[in-house]
């Protein structure tokens, strides 16, 4: 392992507070937040930077307000004014990690399949100027036999928050390539590098989801037989989707995942109640972050937030960490669904 990925795994809580930054806790042990070492303290609050572990174990920090992100190195250079290499090599001293090789004069301080959330932007655009006049049946007919039905779809689609891929990986790589271009594919994170000649993984995962800001993706299989994750993710590891209502907004529904917004949605205006709810979606059951949380109170301070994450242990801890992370003027409650998730709940009551 070199030392840039040594650096990457340091714990960059401990070393946020040994750079005498101020950082506070929320959302369980793993969620931390912060002012930005760029732009400073907010004039109201001060942790409009989040901090987080990757699944591959690297910590990252984002602020939402300036934008400013990146991992433990990219904070050294910042605070330091330095190069990604002599923070690096700084982290390494201070911190004695073992030279297990050495570090190069010139680098970028991240991953090369880093996803960058303004390409992502561009994707969006592009896939749905595409699938706009194109819905592939296998991808519906998935959703439909799940429960969804076309008109739901239709109403995700129109609302820009649901795309499709050809089901056969052969065609969606081939789409992928000619509508949006390797190089863009490859700033998104969705490929190594421009020159890659295998197949895209998302090309296998033809059921696509877009933030209400359109900064990220997740593709989905649709292959109950599939190897790999069930879904892939890129560009702002945050962002939710959002389906509004036509009229005001007197709830707002907080669930995992597009499937289980649809879902949702469908259950609930079927029964005549989802007219005044805003349907929020985040992609897993940690990817929720307090500054929207709070935006949401904010645009729509007579809602109630109702907490409908996943009936498992991983959604009644977020359920417990959002209720902590809301603010103390905000109404809420727990809707726990009866069947594991808002999917399984759609299609036992079909």
């Amino acid at each position: 392992m070199s030392l840039f990925e040594q650096a990457r795994r340091l714990h960059l809580p401990s070393l946020w507070r040994a750079m005498g930054l101020k950082l506070k806790m929320h959302g369980g042990q793993k969620g931390h937040s912060g002012f930005c070492p760029h732009c400073g303290p907010a004039s109201q609050r001060d942790d409009a930077t989040s901090l987080f572990q990757t699944a591959a174990g690297i910590w990252r920090w984002h602020c939402f307000r300036c934008g400013r992100h990146g991992t433990t190195i990219d904070l050294v250079a910042l605070v330091e004014h330095c190069s990604a290499a002599d923070a690096a090599r700084k982290l390494a001293m201070e911190r004695s990690l073992p030279a297990t090789s050495a570090v190069p004069d010139v680098v970028s301080s991240t991953p090369r399949t880093r996803s960058d959330p303004e390409a992502v932007a561009m994707i969006v655009a592009r896939l749905r100027e595409y699938t706009r006049a194109m819905l592939h049946r296998d991808v519906a007919d998935y959703l439909e036999r799940r429960g969804i039905r076309r008109a739901t779809q239709a109403r995700m689609a129109d609302d820009g928050l649901l795309l499709h891929l050809p089901a056969d990986p052969r065609q969606a790589d081939a789409l992928l390539r000619t509508v949006v271009g390797t190089e863009l594919l490859a700033a998104a994170g969705l490929i190594r590098d421009a020159a890659h000649k295998g197949f895209t993984a998302a090309a296998f995962r033809p059921l696509v989801f877009v933030s209400h800001d359109d900064r990220a993706l997740e593709f989905r299989s649709i292959s109950a037989t599939a190897r790999g994750p069930k879904a892939l993710q890129y560009g702002d590891p945050f962002a939710p989707l959002m389906l509004y209502p036509s009229k005001r907004v007197s709830s707002i529904m907080l669930v995992e995942g597009g499937v289980d917004l649809m879902s949702a949605w469908q259950m609930f205006t079927d029964q005549g109640r989802g007219q005044e709810t805003l349907f929020v979606g985040f992609f897993g059951a940690s990817k929720w972050r307090m500054q929207w949380l709070d935006a949401l109170h904010i645009q729509h301070p007579d809602a109630e937030f109702v907490i409908a994450t996943d009936a498992d242990k991983a959604g009644d801890e977020a359920a417990a960490n959002i209720r902590k992370a809301l603010p103390a003027t905000a109404r809420c409650r727990r809707l726990r669904p009866q069947h594991g998730d808002w999917n399984l709940q759609l299609q036992h009551a079909a």
